[in-house]
C-alpha cells in the first residue's frame, strides 16, 4: 500500500496528515504537529557551549527519518497569505477554454505581478449566460522554488503542491459537520494570518488570507502588553 502525506509548514509548526490505502479507499493512520523551534529554545551544552536550535531542514529531516517518509507520496501546502487572489468572470465555460486562456485573463486582474515569474491556478466557483466566475491564486516562482528547494534537500519530492485554504475545505467535507444544503464559513486563525473560505452548495465559492497585524509591524513598532495595561489603568483613573 502506498502512503500519502499532505504536510503543512508554517511559520511556527510543522503539520502533517499520513494515509495508507490505495487511490480508491484512503484512511488516516497518523497526523503529527511538531513545534518550529525558535531562538527562544536555544539551549547549552553541559560545558555551557551554546546549542543552536534546530533548523527547518533538521527538523523536517527528523521528521521523514522518525516516520519512514523516504518514497512517500508528498502534498505539500502553499500559504494562501503568500498568494495573490483575485476574483473575476471569463466568457466561456469549457475547461479546456479556461486553462488555455487564464494567464492572458489574469494579466488586468494582476497589474503588479509579472506574468512571466508565477503560477498561476483557478477554482471555477459559478457559471451563468456563458461565462464562468473564479477565484484566481497566483503566486511568485521564487516562493515556489525555494519550498521545493526545502522539500528536495530532506529526500521529499512533493506530487503536488496545494493551496492551504484549499486544504481546509477538503477537510471539513470529510467530517459530520458538512452539509451541503447549508453555507458555511470557515475560519483558520494562526499566527501570521487568518484564512477564511465561504461554502454555498456544498462547494467553496470565496476564499480570503489577511495577514496579522503582528506579522506586519516589526517589534519596534508594536506595543508590548505591559504597555497596553499602563495605559488602560490611566484611562481608568481619569
Amino acid at each position: 500500500m502506498s502512503v500519502v502525506v499532505g504536510l503543512d509548514i508554517g511559520t511556527g509548526s510543522v503539520a502533517g496528515a499520513l494515509f495508507s490505502g490505495t487511490a480508491k479507499k484512503l484512511r488516516l493512520v497518523d497526523f503529527f504537529v511538531e513545534d518550529i523551534p525558535s531562538m527562544g529554545d536555544q539551549a547549552a551544552s553541559a560545558t555551557g557551549e551554546y546549542i543552536p536550535p534546530m533548523s527547518i531542514e533538521e527538523l523536517l529531516q527528523k521528521i521523514v527519518n522518525d516516520r519512514n517518509l523516504q518514497g512517500a507520496e508528498v502534498i505539500a501546502a502553499v500559504d494562501a497569505k503568500d498568494c495573490v487572489i483575485r476574483e473575476f468572470s471569463v466568457p466561456f465555460t469549457k475547461e479546456d477554454q479556461i486553462r488555455k486562456m487564464i494567464k492572458f485573463e489574469s494579466e488586468s486582474s494582476f497589474q503588479t505581478l509579472d506574468m512571466e515569474n508565477v503560477v498561476l491556478d483557478y477554482l471555477k466557483v459559478g457559471e451563468s449566460n456563458g461565462k464562468s466566475q473564479l477565484v484566481v491564486t497566483a503566486v511568485r516562482n521564487d516562493l515556489v522554488d525555494s519550498r521545493l528547494g526545502l522539500l528536495k534537500k530532506v529526500g521529499l519530492d512533493p506530487v503536488a503542491l496545494d493551496l492551504d485554504a484549499a486544504a481546509i475545505f477538503n477537510a471539513f467535507t470529510l467530517t459530520p459537520l458538512h452539509d451541503a444544503k447549508k453555507s458555511t464559513l470557515l475560519i483558520d486563525m494562526g499566527a501570521t494570518s487568518t484564512k477564511m473560505v465561504l461554502i454555498e452548495g456544498g462547494e467553496p465559492k470565496k476564499i480570503r488570507s489577511f495577514r496579522m497585524a503582528q506579522a506586519i509591524l516589526g517589534p519596534e513598532r508594536q506595543l508590548q502588553e505591559p504597555a497596553l495595561a499602563g495605559v488602560a489603568s490611566r484611562q481608568a483613573a481619569e
